[in-house]
């Protein structure tokens, strides 16, 4: 699905603060941190032929999972004016990755599907590294500082490394 300012609930009694703590909330329930494999070093084992790729679809499906339920929480989380187009960037970015891995899934049934997939993750890497780098303006623009405690803190220390 393609999101536009449609598709998100934009609310200008939601702080800007808000907005970022709830999206940091959402990025660490689909995304946590003691997870031993990311669907990177799958892919990786994959390519670097280590891994069978008839393990695509079975291992990638969680990750499919969770952008593709990511990208429908987010959806519904209430979104200041100023960040509605950071927003719908970070929507497409949920979205569209869990299409490419999705079509990476297919590589050994249909390698040109798993191509595409894959040359379409790259650009979804790179988008995301997009919306880390325009939330960081935000953010600074706005004098926002998360202290650590805050659900928002994940930016900050995300923020350090680009």
């Amino acid at each position: 699905k393609k999101y536009t300012l449609l598709d998100i609930t934009i609310d200008d009694t939601q702080t800007l603060k808000g907005y970022f703590n709830n999206v940091a909330l959402l990025v660490q329930k689909y995304f946590p941190d003691d997870t031993t494999e990311s669907e990177i070093s799958v892919i990786a084992g994959v390519a670097s032929q280590k891994e069978d790729p008839s393990v695509l679809p079975e291992k990638l499906q969680k990750y499919i999972y969770r952008y593709s339920a990511a990208a429908e929480e987010l959806a519904k989380i209430k979104t200041p004016k100023s960040a509605g187009n950071l927003q719908v960037t970070f929507l497409n970015n949920f979205s569209n990755t869990a299409l490419a891995l999705a079509q990476i899934s297919k590589f050994q049934t249909d390698p040109i599907i798993g191509v595409v997939g894959m040359k379409n993750y790259q650009d979804e890497i790179m988008a995301s590294r997009t919306f880390f780098s325009e939330a960081k303006i935000l953010v600074r623009k706005s004098g926002l500082v998360f202290l650590q405690g805050d659900p928002g803190y994940f930016f900050e220390e995300y923020f350090k490394r680009i």
